[in-house]
């Protein structure tokens, strides 16, 4: 009766998540999607372009209300704040990508900083445009969140 028992136990008891397994799939394409050109030509409508220098900052550790960058070209690098002060980088952003702070969605402080890596065109998208964009391009806003 206790191997009856040990069995059902096994087999109600939870199971790992897909994504706790060691050999679970990083999918770069769904945590960094890159827009379409079409996607960014009807992005262009919802923001402003702009031709941004070399190591501008677009947004620091902490900011509030930041907006949206989206590369058109150049670059755009992305830093997280370490122990004991400075920043470490967390990765670059590249034509067609976007910054992906939440915190254009919501009232939080930025955890990340932005800056040109090199001489840039961006697209601004501020607060209010995503969020009209948001409710008005379905697909736009699944790729964005």
């Amino acid at each position: 009766m206790s191997e009856e028992l040990t069995a059902a136990a096994q087999a109600v008891s939870p199971q790992p998540a897909p994504s706790s397994s060691p050999d679970a799939e990083f999918r770069r394409d769904l945590a960094f999607p890159k827009l379409s050109e079409e996607m960014l030509e009807r992005l262009g409508f919802y923001g402003e372009e702009e031709a941004v220098p070399k190591d501008t900052c677009l947004y620091m550790y902490g900011d509030l209300d930041t907006d949206m960058f989206v590369v058109l070209t150049g670059e755009i690098e992305s830093r997280l704040p370490v122990k004991g002060g400075g920043s470490k980088h967390f990765r670059s952003l590249r034509a067609g990508e976007f910054t992906g702070e939440l915190n254009v969605l919501n009232t939080q402080r930025s955890v990340a900083e932005a800056r040109t890596a090199s001489a840039s065109r961006l697209l601004r998208v501020s607060r209010m445009n995503l969020r009209t964009l948001m409710r008005a391009e379905g697909d736009l806003a699944n790729i964005i969140v």
